[in-house]
């Protein structure tokens, strides 16, 4: 029986996209001028909604200068195996050359482990299953940077580490 598809729905507008995040939902404590919960609510979710541009920062990086082949298409991977999310933020592909890169980003003040790494590779081993014959890349990119475990976890498993500092 075929599932049906998820289907996410973004604003590209960053303004927009912060007022219904933030804003709307508690207009009347906003109009109110009780802004302080609204701000605690913000202070608490800021890496992830800073995530989210960072994440086509990274894209728009990738379509300029991706380091391993011509970008001709790219976008979200997700799909659920054994009731659980597994996500790739970004899969740039060229269907021409038969390449195809996966890419995990994260946006933390923080120095990522291996764990993250692990998870990455998780979700890459479902994904590459639709790139039979492809040459497969593997790509992570972190606003900090990373622990010295997962330097060498990516090194182990071919995982090319990046950093903010180094797509802007």
């Amino acid at each position: 029986i075929p599932r049906p598809k998820m289907t996410r729905y973004f604003l590209r507008d960053e303004i927009l996209h912060f007022f219904y995040r933030f804003i709307e939902k508690d207009r009347g404590v906003y109009e109110a001028g009780h802004t302080k919960g609204i701000l605690d609510q913000y202070l608490a979710q800021r890496d992830s909604f800073f995530g989210i541009g960072f994440e086509k920062i990274a894209e728009e990086y990738l379509w300029k200068q991706n380091p391993y082949f011509t970008t001709t298409g790219s976008g979200k991977w997700w799909q659920y195996a054994q009731k659980e999310l597994k996500e790739i933020d970004i899969v740039a592909e060229n269907k021409r050359d038969k390449e195809v890169l996966f890419c995990g980003i994260k946006y933390r003040n923080r120095n990522e482990t291996e764990d993250i790494l692990r998870e990455f590779l998780d979700a890459v081993s479902h994904a590459r299953l639709q790139y039979k014959g492809y040459t497969v890349h593997l790509l992570y990119v972190v606003k900090e940077g990373y622990t010295k475990k997962a330097i060498s976890y990516a090194n182990t498993h071919g995982i090319h580490c990046m950093t903010a500092q180094q797509i802007l």
